[in-house]
This record gives structure tokens, sequence and C-alpha cells, in this order.
């Protein structure tokens, strides 16, 4: 999945409906040299916009944004790991069981165990089936990550973009409630036992009003509104980082064991409850953060002049072109990494329910608190620790060999301390957090006067 910075930043070079010639116009300068910061204009022309967005009320009011903004993205991130990692991953694999293993049972409580047989005594037969279903199961999350993520790659250009008119409040309102009702139509379509088929429309609701990284797209833009740039900015965002980091966490591990006392409908119920406090929580307290004098920028909406003012940002040379390159070469070193990064999450889950491991839910919700531990939290404070005696480059080079060697020790796993070993000497493959906030109040955020 395509990681939420790479949509702040896609919406970012858009704001208030200004393409990148009106950029260049409103900041050139007579020289653009090497030293200047990369793609940006002078600070000078910052100075209307940094007095707008200081009218906030005072201190009381900024925190008070900050506390529900991060207690929402909590309760979210919650639900998003309940039903997405946990509960839906773990259905398709028990349907497929059901339908062609019939004599296998689902045991609840503590005599539940994997639905694989992973005894010497299986038969060649049994083994075939098994084999059948990882890759049924497989094919199916390949869908439902189509139907889930495809549609906010669109969807949140026009969503985002209109935050920019009608506030930030309403684009972290309307995917929620998408959520809210696909988590709902989860616990009908599995109380009910419905065909899998009708949980790929539901998925597609989601992901037509905007999805969790539309959430957490807009969410960035409303702290970008309230804070001013600089290093303030840069701490915010990663504690936003980390409290996520700290919903998946108790997200994960709660999933695995709801799952094995209660099976599969109390977790959707409880993501369901989730969304619905983060969406009252969000809705009632949640302050606006984007001031009149903003919104009355863009009479039209023309999203074509949008689009258009995108693409020049990536081609044009007037600003910064002996740098612009660093920039888009950036953006693809991030795609790289987090093709990596996101897209082996379903492939681990149907890997580790299958032989030779055979896990549990209990199991595969402590990997993931296990994975999620050690890259949010464990990972960052080393990053911090390792940033006072060597530089970024430096962090991110170490950071690229740990994930690699983690990806490697994965591969060839044969145990189970084996797979827990490898998540557990991996501590950075959250290094582009860090590195994208030391780049993007120079690349991108420096460019809030267009």
């Amino acid at each position: 999945m395509i990681d939420q910075t790479f949509s702040t930043i896609f919406h970012l070079q858009t704001k208030d409906g200004f393409n990148q010639a009106e950029l260049d116009n409103a900041c050139e300068t007579p020289e653009s040299p090497e030293t200047a910061p990369l793609l940006g204009g002078p600070l000078e022309c910052h100075h209307e916009d940094t007095k707008a967005l200081n009218k906030r009320g005072g201190r009381a009011q900024f925190l008070k944004s900050c506390f529900v903004l991060s207690s929402g993205l909590f309760l979210l991130v919650v639900a998003f790991t309940i039903i997405q990692l946990g509960v839906l991953q773990q259905y398709v694999y028990y349907v497929y069981y059901k339908k062609y293993l019939p004599n296998v049972t689902y045991n609840s409580g503590e005599k539940q165990k994997s639905y694989c047989n992973n005894s010497a005594n299986g038969t060649s037969a049994e083994e075939q089936i098994q084999n059948k279903i990882q890759v049924l199961a497989s094919q199916y999350m390949i869908y439902a990550s189509l139907a889930l993520y495809i549609p906010p790659i669109f969807g949140n250009f026009f969503l985002v973009t209109l935050s920019d008119t009608f506030g930030r409040k309403p684009f972290i309102i309307i995917p929620i409630f998408g959520a809210l009702l696909r988590s709902a139509l989860f616990v009908i379509g599995i109380h009910f036992e419905l065909d899998l088929q009708w949980f790929i429309l539901f998925l597609l609701i989601e992901g037509t009003t905007g999805g969790l990284y539309c959430q957490i797209t807009v969410c960035f833009s409303y702290i970008a509104d309230i804070t001013e740039k600089g290093d303030k900015l840069i701490f915010l965002l990663v504690i936003i980082e980390v409290i996520a980091g700290l919903g998946g966490l108790i997200g994960t591990l709660s999933s695995g064991y709801l799952i094995r006392e209660f099976g599969f409908i109390l977790p959707s119920f409880i993501s369901s409850l989730c969304l619905l406090a983060a969406l009252l929580l969000l809705g009632v307290f949640l302050p606006e953060s984007l001031p009149p004098e903003f919104k009355s920028r863009s009479k039209r909406i023309n999203f074509l002049s949008k689009f258009k003012g995108v693409w020049e940002f990536y081609i044009s040379s007037k600003n910064g072109s002996g740098t612009r390159w660093r920039y888009v070469f950036s953006l693809l070193i991030l795609i790289c990494v987090q093709f990596g990064i996101q897209g082996r999450g379903n492939v681990e889950t149907l890997y580790e329910l299958n032989k030779p491991f055979c896990w549990n839910s209990v199991l595969l919700g402590w990997f993931m608190a296990v994975r999620i531990l050690s890259s949010y939290i464990i990972g960052l404070v080393l990053i911090r620790v390792l940033r006072c005696c060597v530089s970024v480059e430096f962090i991110a080079l170490v950071g690229a060999t740990s994930h690699m060697a983690a990806f490697i020790l994965e591969a060839f796993a044969e145990r189970t301390f084996e797979l827990f070993l490898g998540k557990g000497m991996n501590f950075f493959p959250k290094i582009y957090i860090y590195l994208k906030y030391q780049l993007m109040p120079v690349n991108v955020l420096c460019m809030t006067c267009i």
C-alpha cells in the first residue's frame, strides 16, 4: 500500500489551487543556487501565511486539538489492525479450510490449534489441500487489497484537495464513516456466513470513501495547519506516528486473544465500536483548523488545473532546477521501501498459518506486536540516540541493511523462534519516518506559500 506520506506530499504540492507556475511567480528569486533549500523559495514569502496560521486561540486550543486528533487516530489504528490484520486474513483462511477440510473443527479457548497439520502423520492429500487453501487465500487477499487500496489512490487526490476549500474536518469524518460501515457489514457478513465475495464489496465501500490513508493524510494536513514549521512540526509528526504504532500494538495483541476466545464476530464488533468512538470524538470535539481566509482562496475547484500543477512540480525547472532530481529520486526510494515494508503483511500471515509453522491467532498477534514494537518504539529511540553521533545517511544505510537481513532470516526460517528473532533484530524498518520528516520541512512544507 502507498504510504500516507506520499499522499501528503502529493497533496501539499497543490495546496489551495495554486499550480507550479504560480509558485514560481510568487517565490521566484534571481538565482537558485545549489545551497538554496531543496525545491523551496525564500522564507519571506511564507511570513503572511505563518501569521494567519498562528491565529488558533492560544496554547490551550492547540493542546486540545492535538489531544483529540491523536486520540482519534489511536482509535482508528486499533480498529484497522483488529479487523484488517487480525480478522480478515484469518477469517479467509478459516472459510477455505472449512470448505475443503470440513472435518477440521474450530476450537475456542486454550484448546485452539492451528488449522493446518504440521505433524509427520499428515497425508499427502491433506498437504495438497493445505497448499491449495493457501493459494486461494493468497489470491483472495490480492483482490481484497485492490478493493481497499486502489480507490484511495484516485479518491485521495480529490478528497484531500477539497479539504483546502471546505476545511479539514469533513474529510477526516467521511473516511471514518466508510470504515465504520465496512466494519459493521463485516459483523453481519461473519454472523450470517455470507460468501467471501461480499467482503470484497464491503472493502470497496471503505476504499471509495478514502480509507485509513486519506484519514492520515488529512490529519497530517491538519497538523501542518496548527503547527509552525520547523523542529516543533517534525517532533509532533513523529509523536503522531508513535501513537499510531501504539494503537497498532494494542490492536494486534488484542485481536489474537479475542479471536482465540470468541471467534471472529466479537473482534469485528469491537473494531466497529472503536470507529464509532473515533467518529464521535473527532466530530464533536475537534475544531476546524483551516482559517476562513484560506478557504476563500479557492472560489472554484478546478481539478484539472490542480493535477496539472502536480505534474509541473515534477518537470518544471524554474525553481530548484539543480535539486529537483533529488526530490524525484527520494520519492522513488520511498516507493521501493514501501513495496517491501507494506507488501509483506498478507504474505507473512499466510506463510505463518501454513506449514511448517501452523500458527494460531495468538502467535500471529504477538508476532505483529513484536514487529510494531521493534520498529515504531525501539527503532525510533535508537534512531534518536544514533542521530547524536552519526549522520542521517549512515542511519539510513544501517536501517536498510537490518531490514534486508530480517527478510533473509524470515525467508529461511524453519522454527518459530527464528521468525521472532528476525523481527526482534529489525529495529530500523521505520527509518523512513524520521528521514521523511527531516526532508519534508525543506522539500515540501516550506512551499505553503502556494
